[in-house]
C-alpha cells in the first residue's frame, strides 16, 4: 500500500513537470515570434528610411532636368543647342547630376499618354480632351469607354463628344452620364474628315474620378490620348541602386 502511493505521487510529479515544460516551450515560442515581428518591423522601417533618403538624390536631379526641359521648350532652343530628351550636347552632363543616372526611355517627347488614362475632374469643372494630333482631320480614334472608379464618387459625370468641322463649326455627337455603379459609358466615334473632343462636365460639389480607355479605329487596339499643347517627358533617375520614374508636364503655347 505504501508503494502503491509513492508510485502515484511519482506519476503526478512526471505529469506537473510536462505541463511546466509545455508551458515553458509556448512562453519561449511566443517571445520568438514577438522577437522576429518585432525585427521584421524594424527592418522595414530602416529599409524605408534608406528608400526615402536614397530617393531625395533622384528627385532633385529631376528637378534639374526639368528646369533643363522648360529652358529648351520655353525658349525655343533648336535641338542642335540643347537636346534635353537625348542628354544633348553630352559635354555638359545634362543626365549626370550629383551622382544620379538619369534616363528618358523610348521616343521623347511623348506624344500620347498611358491607357488607361486616370482623371480627375474636379467639382465644378469642365475638361477638354483632344481626339486628334493638330492639322490632322482624319479619324484617329474609334472608340472610348469611361468607368467611374469605385471610391465613392457621389453624383454623375456629363459626357459629350463633340464634333469640329473643318470651318471651326462645332456640334455634340454623343452626350451621355456616367455614374459610379452604372457600368462602363461606351462612346463611338464614326464621323471621319473631322477632329472630335472629349469634354467632362463635373457639375457637383465633389470631384469625380474615371478610367478613360482609347481605341484605334478598329475598335480594339488600344491607343494613348495624345498630349496637346504640352511637352511630357518621362525621367528615369537611379541613385544608390534605388529607381525612380517620374513623368514631367512641360505646357507650351
Amino acid at each position: 500500500m505504501i508503494f502503491q502511493v509513492y508510485k502515484t505521487q511519482s506519476q503526478s510529479s512526471h505529469r506537473q513537470e510536462g505541463v511546466a515544460l509545455m508551458l515553458s516551450v509556448l512562453l519561449l515560442a511566443a517571445i520568438t515570434a514577438i522577437v522576429f515581428s518585432f525585427t521584421t518591423i524594424v527592418f522595414i522601417e530602416l529599409r524605408a528610411t534608406g528608400d526615402v533618403m536614397r530617393s531625395e538624390p533622384a528627385f532633385y536631379a529631376t528637378l534639374g532636368v526639368t528646369e533643363e526641359a522648360l529652358f529648351q521648350y520655353k525658349r525655343y532652343v533648336s535641338s542642335g543647342q540643347l537636346d534635353v530628351p537625348t542628354c544633348f550636347p553630352s559635354n555638359q552632363a545634362i543626365c549626370e547630376l550629383a551622382g544620379v543616372t538619369i534616363q528618358l526611355p523610348g521616343t521623347q517627347p511623348i506624344q500620347e499618354d498611358d491607357v488607361p488614362r486616370l482623371q480627375t475632374v474636379r467639382a465644378g469643372e469642365v475638361i477638354e480632351i483632344p481626339l486628334y494630333q493638330l492639322g490632322d482631320w482624319t479619324l484617329q480614334y474609334g472608340q472610348l469607354e469611361l468607368e467611374a472608379i469605385p471610391i465613392g464618387n457621389s453624383g454623375s459625370l456629363n459626357a459629350d463628344l463633340i464634333k469640329i468641322n473643318r470651318d471651326g463649326t462645332e456640334q455634340t455627337v454623343i452626350s451621355d452620364v456616367l455614374r459610379e455603379g452604372d457600368g462602363a459609358l461606351t462612346l463611338n466615334i464614326i464621323d471621319g474628315d473631322a477632329q472630335h473632343e472629349l469634354h467632362l462636365t463635373n457639375s457637383t460639389n465633389g470631384n469625380f474620378y474615371t478610367s478613360i480607355i482609347s481605341y484605334d479605329t478598329d475598335n480594339s487596339t488600344e491607343k494613348g490620348l495624345p498630349f496637346i499643347a504640352q511637352r511630357v517627358l518621362k525621367i528615369v533617375a537611379d541613385y544608390a541602386g534605388i529607381t525612380r520614374t517620374y513623368k514631367v508636364f512641360i505646357p507650351v503655347p
